[in-house]
């Protein structure tokens, strides 16, 4: 990025590059784009040792990217679990890592609401504010909603719903953890929300399974991967 012209100190005081990554999967006929970290190093510096400091940042990343594969599910590969059967194993336990992850509705409305989010965030044992600032929306909606108690991948917590005001098919929903402990990678902080619209389900169960029924069965149906506690542990 060109930040020599930004009028700003933040930016018009760094050298700024965007790596991305092709990660083949010859095995598969599969090809992976991987977006990098950013790279900011300060400005000005000579050409040479700029490059030298990007290369040398690049090809740690490169060797991070080489370390995904492909494993058919069920597993008992070490590392994170990613989108379609690819797993990634750094080799190293992170000090804080977070997952997130989003399915939509695509069942031939065009604006169909459904849609389901979930951010796992692991917090270290200084981070008290940060579970606090997650959570504090959920001290609003214990105002207005009534809650149930679910437990999702092994963790109990408070489960929220409503209607949607602009759509009578859809019901929006928020399942906030209680049990979060700093410091513990089993126990990370977990934020769901979405919202699902019945007109998503064949026309023959619409009239037959309520949104709320729908969220309870997709909410309890959340696992931790098999053999998932023993990588945190063995990791320790």
């Amino acid at each position: 990025m060109d930040t020599s012209k930004d009028p700003s100190i933040s930016l018009g005081s760094i050298y700024m590059f965007n790596p991305y990554y092709l990660k083949s999967f010859p095995e598969r006929k599969t090809w992976m784009l991987v977006t990098g970290n950013s790279i900011e190093l300060a400005r000005p510096q000579p050409s040479e040792k700029l490059d030298t400091e990007v290369k040398r940042r690049m090809d740690a990343q490169m060797r991070d990217v080489a370390k995904i594969a492909y494993h058919a599910y069920p597993h008992y590969e070490k590392g994170y679990c990613l989108d379609n059967e690819y797993q990634y194993y750094p080799g190293r336990l992170e000090k804080q890592d977070s997952y997130g992850i989003t399915w939509r509705g695509t069942t031939g409305h065009a604006d169909t609401a459904s849609r389901i989010t979930i951010d796992v965030q692991s917090l270290n044992k200084d981070e008290q504010s940060v579970l606090e600032d997650r959570t504090s929306k959920g001290k609003l909606l214990r105002t207005f909603f009534p809650s149930t108690t679910v437990v999702v991948g092994g963790i109990k917590g408070e489960l929220y719903t409503s209607h949607d005001k602009l759509n009578p098919t859809g019901r929006e929903f928020q399942w906030l953890p209680s049990g979060t402990e700093l410091g513990n990678r089993l126990k990370p902080l977990i934020m769901i929300d979405g919202e699902i619209d019945t007109r998503d389900l064949p026309p023959e169960y619409r009239d037959k399974i309520s949104g709320e029924e729908l969220i309870l069965w997709i909410l309890e149906s959340i696992k931790m991967r098999v053999g998932g506690d023993e990588d945190i542990l063995s990791q320790r």
